[in-house]
């Protein structure tokens, strides 16, 4: 219970360990994170409670994507705002220069030295812990990659670029490494994390807005699911194999099969059955519940991220069973079947094979629009569970 992925944005001067505590004590005491933020930094950081920490490392490892702001003719010891100025220069560079920089040297695989000021531990302690106290000490480089980068803002020797990065990839040192590729000297003098994976800011709770996190997550079903989801606009033989299916996995791990499905077809093509029809069609096939969305703008624009979410939000869900070509969300941020992994884990996902059906490996509600669409009636209907 009180199992939750909750997108978090982290306030400026909270460290990303406070940031947790509205969480720890209104919501789960078990709680991690998936990639600390600064103190001076804001933005994405997402918790996991419960089970959901089990996928902590499925969450390290997606992409990352930042708003950097970057001073040019300064660089300070820990690379951001907090700390002294070591080097100075008189160079400021043009945008021109920044931007032909970026192209050129910041932009695909290659290797960065992380900030002496960092979380990385060197023999058995933290690296800005020997920093702080005058240890000499090297770090090493290491590999990443910057997907892309663009300039948002240039003005007075102050840039504000969006990269999207790898795991691992200190955009502290990608201010300092800029700098010096240009013939000056930078620092991060602000940073916003807008983005991990699928999730953005757009989904995320104030850390330090107790009453709408308790809002948000405290209201989830004690009921446990297992879950299947779609349209379900003719109940075919292939609908039917996914709901025996979900049937049977509720059933294997003492859940409850849970169907969550829309008053209208998304894609806006007529349906089959009815609502009624298909509620009652779906009872009947032995389902415990039948939740219904209203198809309407708001749920047309919603990501598919947000859309897990929401679901998870309110349901107790435990097991997914789905088809292999799986999709939620609009057609700018869709979720596929692979992106389960960061809602589920393996063995929580299961999915219905292929199924041979007269000479056809799958039936679909396309198919038997386009049998009608071509005359073919009858043999559409025996494809239906009317």
């Amino acid at each position: 219970m009180n199992d939750f992925i909750i997108p978090l944005n982290k306030q400026v001067d909270v460290t990303s360990a406070k940031s947790l505590n509205g969480v720890k004590r209104n919501i789960n005491k078990k709680v991690g994170h998936t990639g600390t933020l600064d103190k001076f930094a804001e933005g994405l950081l997402i918790a996991l409670t419960g089970r959901y920490t089990k996928l902590t490392e499925e969450y390290m490892n997606l992409k990352k994507t930042y708003l950097a702001t970057i001073k040019f003719g300064e660089e300070t010891d820990t690379l951001d705002p907090e700390g002294k100025v070591i080097y100075t220069s008189s160079v400021i560079p043009s945008r021109d220069d920044i931007k032909e920089t970026l192209s050129s040297k910041f932009l695909g695989e290659t290797t960065q030295t992380p900030p002496l000021y960092s979380a990385l531990h060197i023999n058995g302690k933290r690296a800005s812990d020997l920093a702080r106290t005058g240890v000499e000490f090297e770090i090493k480089e290491r590999k990443i990659n910057i997907y892309s980068n663009e300039i948002v803002s240039y003005e007075n020797g102050l840039l504000t670029a969006r990269f999207e990065v790898s795991r691992g990839t200190y955009i502290r040192s990608i201010a300092r490494d800029l700098g010096v590729s240009l013939g000056s000297r930078g620092y991060l003098t602000a940073l916003k994390r807008e983005r991990i994976g699928c999730f953005t800011l757009s989904d995320a709770v104030n850390s330090d807005d107790i009453e709408v996190l308790k809002s948000e997550y405290t209201h989830q079903d004690r009921e446990e699911y297992a879950l299947a989801i779609g349209v379900f606009d003719g109940l075919h033989p292939g609908h039917r194999k996914l709901v025996s299916l979900l049937n049977e996995t509720a059933s294997k791990y003492g859940l409850k099969s849970l169907v969550i499905t829309f008053d209208k077809s998304p894609k806006g093509v007529s349906e089959f059955l009815t609502l009624d029809e298909k509620i009652n069609a779906l009872m009947r096939l032995g389902v415990d519940r039948v939740e219904v969305l209203k198809w309407n703008d708001t749920l047309k624009d919603t990501t598919g991220a947000s859309f897990m979410l929401n679901l998870i939000k309110r349901f107790n869900i435990k097991k997914i069973v789905t088809g292999h070509d799986f999709s939620v969300g609009n057609i700018h941020s869709e979720l596929k079947i692979d992106d389960l992994r960061l809602f589920f884990g393996k063995n929580d996902i299961v999915t219905l094979d292929d199924f041979g059906i007269d000479d056809i490996k799958r039936i679909s509600s396309t198919y038997i629009h386009s049998l009608y669409n071509s005359g073919d009636k009858e043999r559409a209907k025996k494809l239906l569970y009317l």
